[in-house]
């Protein structure tokens, strides 16, 4: 399908209000998603995709990705003309100063605009699967919820299956490690005395987790904080 090629999708996990979130490859930038950036920006107009956060890219990256000879993005570039995009440029640290400060300008962004929400990096695959993990920690999802969401993207693009020895590796070392990070910042410090094989983010309090690292490590306020998580939940009471 359209939505596998372009690793699209809506997120749909535990405490998601319906058609708010979605994910995805990088709908603007053919010089990095050569033959998937077209597609995953009819996708955001089916969608009507109103808010995109841009991991990858910088504003002077998205004007060069413009001036593209048959350059097929409209609906994108018309979102990034009216406003309605941020470009963080972002690493895929998700714990350097400068990844922190991006991350509050990005959930700042969607506080100050409407839904439903788009984000990406290149692939969709690594910062967009740790932004990904924080957002749905807010809504409220298992960290096993979060796992699965993050390995679709592994399905999608190399197709393995959920039993297969690779993907449990893979989860292993790449989400798994990090909502362990999240969720214990305090370790990033400490990568060389982690003994890997005694940690398992399953069972770890993830909300909080995330609600910790959003208030002490990226710094946005309790008050953003509680906002964010009635734009993602839809429910106005949710604190």
């Amino acid at each position: 399908s359209d939505e596998i090629f372009a690793n699209f999708r809506e997120i749909n996990t535990t405490g998601m209000k319906k058609g708010i979130l979605f994910r995805g490859s990088n709908p603007f930038n053919p010089a990095k998603n050569k033959n998937r950036y077209s597609f995953v920006s009819a996708l955001l107009a089916k969608h009507n995709i109103r808010t995109v956060v841009n991991l990858a890219d910088t504003d002077s990256k998205l004007k060069t990705a413009f001036a593209t000879a048959g350059y097929d993005a409209a609906y994108a570039k018309r979102l990034y003309d009216n406003g309605n995009v941020i470009a963080l440029g972002m690493a895929a640290d998700f714990f350097k100063q400068d990844s922190l400060d991006k991350i509050a300008q990005g959930i700042r962004f969607m506080l100050a605009h409407e839904g439903p929400y788009f984000f990406h990096c290149n692939e969709g695959k690594d910062r967009a699967g740790a932004f990904a993990a924080i957002l749905e920690a807010v809504a409220g999802a298992s960290a096993q919820e979060i796992k699965d969401d993050y390995m679709i993207t592994y399905m999608n693009y190399y197709h393995l299956s959920k039993g297969d020895n690779k993907y449990k590796e893979l989860e292993k070392i790449t989400i798994d490690h990090l909502l362990y990070l999240i969720c214990n910042p305090e370790m990033v410090k400490k990568l060389n005395s982690i003994d890997w094989s005694k940690t398992d983010s399953t069972g770890m309090d993830v909300n909080a987790g995330v609600k910790g690292y959003l208030l002490n490590c990226v710094k946005i306020t309790e008050a953003e904080y509680n906002q964010l998580k009635k734009i993602l939940t839809g429910n106005p009471t949710a604190k």
